[in-house]
């Protein structure tokens, strides 16, 4: 599969390898919409891959996906941002 040019919506890409795999969407092309429950290091990190990738490539939504009503949100959320 070829990202380039589509849309990626992952969970817990604040750190670890949630961020790497988010790293590896954007050096191939994709716009990514990642969240975290961690809304500090989310933040520090959307700011750092923008600076490298493009604001308008990758986008951090504060989430905690254990929180049904959070984690449905933010599917919509992802509808509308790709």
């Amino acid at each position: 599969m070829d990202p380039r040019g589509k849309g990626a919506f992952l969970t817990g890409g604040a750190q670890g390898l949630g961020r790497g795999i988010v790293e590896e969407l954007l050096s191939f092309g994709a716009k990514v919409l990642f969240c975290d429950v961690d809304v500090e290091r989310g933040r520090a990190t959307e700011s750092e891959l923008q600076t490298q990738y493009g604001a308008d490539v990758v986008f951090f939504h504060p989430a905690d996906v254990s929180d049904d009503e959070q984690h449905k949100g933010l599917y919509t959320g992802a509808h509308l941002w790709f």
